[in-house]
């Protein structure tokens, strides 16, 4: 069988033509659409950059802000650590009486204070005054001494009181930030707050 090739009539040439520009008309619009998909991206990629560096630099900055709280709280341990536990009277235990312990801030602090029903009270007498000086100049990190004589002045009407008790205040507002700290420090704290405002 022979096929016999029809030629395309001029209809038909119009079809094709009309089919030739749609095809263009397709892929013009399909060129505009990347267009407008690569001008988004470049967008989109900008905002990126600027989120990574902007989120970046603050993460950094919060890196550095918890280093240095980390160092801080690490120093105040390394200084203050041993004190913390410590209650006004230089010891762990409670109550002074019932469990002597004998260590050199212990020592300093023999005869400035009385026991009366568990509770310690600081003796307004010269002697005390001048034991608790030397026990602050020589534990000057001890905040009980600094309390005891800011205490003392306090009873006295003596306007010096003030500064030991901030250098008290001054010393407990790192203490009770240590871990199971004596009690005695949120006690004086808040009483020492209280009376310096």
């Amino acid at each position: 069988m022979i096929l016999i090739q029809k030629q395309p009539t001029i209809d038909g040439l119009k079809h094709i033509e009309s089919l030739k520009g749609l095809s263009f008309m397709t892929y013009s619009s399909w060129v505009s659409a990347f267009q407008w998909v690569g001008l988004i991206g470049a967008i989109c990629a900008l905002i990126s950059f600027v989120g990574i560096w902007y989120c970046g630099n603050k993460a950094s900055a919060e890196q550095q802000r918890k280093i240095l709280v980390l160092e801080r709280s690490t120093d105040i341990l390394a200084q203050f650590g041993e004190i913390a536990m410590l209650g006004m009277h230089g010891s762990e235990y409670a109550i002074p009486s019932v469990i002597k312990v004998s260590t050199p801030l212990t020592q300093s602090l023999e005869g400035t204070y009385d026991v009366l029903d568990g509770r310690l009270q600081y003796r307004n007498t010269d002697e005390s005054l001048e034991i608790l000086l030397n026990s602050a100049r020589q534990f000057p990190d001890f905040p009980f001494s600094h309390y005891a004589i800011a205490y003392i002045l306090y009873q006295r009407d003596d306007a010096s009181w003030r500064e030991h008790a901030e250098k008290s205040l001054e010393i407990l507002e790192k203490t009770t930030t240590i871990p199971n700290h004596n009690p005695d420090h949120d006690k004086i704290l808040a009483e020492l707050k209280s009376e310096l405002k």
